[in-house]
């Protein structure tokens, strides 16, 4: 899914290149009713590769991320470390200069997710691109199989 229709003929090309074959692009929105109905019941796992670093709300995003997995599904997000680096904010339509690990752990907490877990990228599994001098992380999350009962008092 993806908001760039330049950007997903970019994946469309990655995905004939690798011969992939159980890979549906959607141009749109991650809350966009379209998806929610090609998602159906939910997925096993939603993949968000530097989203929220764009998103006007990211607890509204990782929110709508969530809503997009079955119960025991994960949540991965891929996104940058704080940084400083204006030009992305300038030329890229950076809403925010990256996140904090315990940002990110505390979205995925407020969105209902468990088991939040972060974990730095590597420089070297970063690559040469026009960002790879940033700091890059992951946060894994997991939307709960039952809903935990609720305390009355």
């Amino acid at each position: 899914i993806d908001r760039s229709p330049l950007q997903l003929r970019r994946a469309e090309t990655r995905v004939l290149q690798r011969g992939y074959d159980n890979v549906e692009l959607l141009c749109g929105e991650v809350d966009d009713r379209e998806v929610r109905h090609r998602v159906g019941e939910g997925a096993d796992a939603v993949f968000a590769t530097r989203v929220l670093h764009h998103a006007a709300s990211p607890r509204v995003t990782m929110a709508a991320l969530a809503a997009l997995l079955r119960p025991g599904g994960e949540l991965v997000v891929i996104d940058y470390q704080p940084h400083e680096d204006e030009v992305f904010r300038e030329q890229r339509a950076d809403v925010w200069m990256g996140f904090a690990a315990d940002e990110l752990r505390q979205l995925a907490t407020l969105v209902g997710l468990s088991g939040a877990a972060w974990f730095e990228v590597p420089k070297g599994f970063v690559g040469g691109g026009i960002d790879g001098h940033l700091p890059w992380q992951v946060l894994r999350a997991m939307r709960p199989t039952a809903t935990p009962p609720t305390s009355r008092g």
